[in-house]
C-alpha cells in the first residue's frame, strides 16, 4: 500500500471518505479542532492528509499532520489519528520519508492519558499539556 501526503485538491476529493473519521477524532480533542477546521486547513495546504484504504473495506485509517517550525528545529505535528491502529502504524515510514524531504527531525503530538500505550516504538513522553478554562 502506498501512502503520501495528499495535495489540497486530492484531499478535497477524498474528504467525503475521511470526514466521519475526523469528526469522531474531534470528539476527543477537547475543542481544539473540528472537522470543518481540518477540512479548511487541508484545502489551504497547511495540513497534510494521509490515508489507508483496504480494497474490500475502503478507508480504514487516516492521519492529519502539519509541519511546524520551532526556533531550532522543524517537526511534524500529528493533529489526529483515526481508524485502525495497525494501518496507522504502517503509514509511519511514508510519513518519515516525507518529513526527511521537508527537513523535519521529529514527530510531535498531544494525546489523552493512556495515549502512550498505543504509540509504536520510539515515541516518548517529553511534556504534558495542561488546560484550565477561564470562562467568558
Amino acid at each position: 500500500m502506498i501512502h503520501s501526503a495528499m495535495t489540497p485538491g486530492v484531499a478535497a476529493a477524498s474528504w467525503p471518505f475521511v470526514e466521519s473519521f475526523i469528526k469522531r477524532a474531534a470528539l476527543h480533542s477537547d475543542g481544539d479542532f473540528n472537522e470543518k477546521f481540518i477540512e479548511q486547513e487541508l484545502q489551504l495546504g497547511r495540513m497534510q492528509l494521509w490515508t489507508s484504504f483496504d480494497k474490500d473495506r475502503g478507508l480504514i485509517a487516516c492521519v492529519v499532520t502539519s509541519l511546524q517550525q520551532y526556533q531550532l528545529q522543524k517537526i511534524c505535528f500529528v493533529h489526529c489519528l483515526a481508524g485502525e491502529l495497525e494501518a496507522i502504524y504502517k503509514m509511519e515510514p511514508s510519513i518519515i520519508n516525507w518529513m526527511k524531504a521537508n527537513d523535519a527531525v521529529a514527530f510531535e503530538s498531544w494525546g489523552r492519558k493512556g495515549f502512550t500505550k498505543i504509540l509504536p516504538p520510539g515515541w516518548k513522553e517529553v511534556s504534558r499539556c495542561y488546560r484550565k478554562y477561564i470562562g467568558n
